[in-house]
């Protein structure tokens, strides 16, 4: 019985002790971390996430493909200026036509 309440008290004193109370907050430390872990849900959702956005990254035009339509782009824009001349000079034309068939008419 003696044995006992003394390592009762014992055990009540290491307790308080520093070691004790380190002990403690690596302890308190573990759990924090471990609270904070993420969970086999949270891996699955973001190694989907990261899937998703890898197959949006390869689709992706690259540098030369964007140069590429760029040049395209000129040479479309060059081409409607060509059209743009072409139908200002058919309107004149056309102009001229309809203005000598009403003179003709008189």
């Amino acid at each position: 019985m003696i044995v006992a309440a003394a390592s009762f008290w014992r055990s009540g004193k290491w307790r308080e002790s520093d070691e004790a109370k380190a002990l403690n907050s690596r302890v308190l430390a573990v759990e924090t971390v471990t609270k904070s872990l993420a969970t086999k849900e949270d891996l699955a959702d973001l190694e989907g996430r990261i899937n998703g956005h890898s197959v949006l990254l390869e689709n992706l035009a690259t540098k030369s493909e964007i140069a590429k339509l760029e040049g395209d782009i000129k040479a479309v824009k060059s081409e409607l200026t060509g059209l743009a001349k072409a139908n200002a000079t058919v309107a004149a034309n056309t102009d001229r036509i309809l203005d000598f068939l009403l003179e003709q008419k008189k």
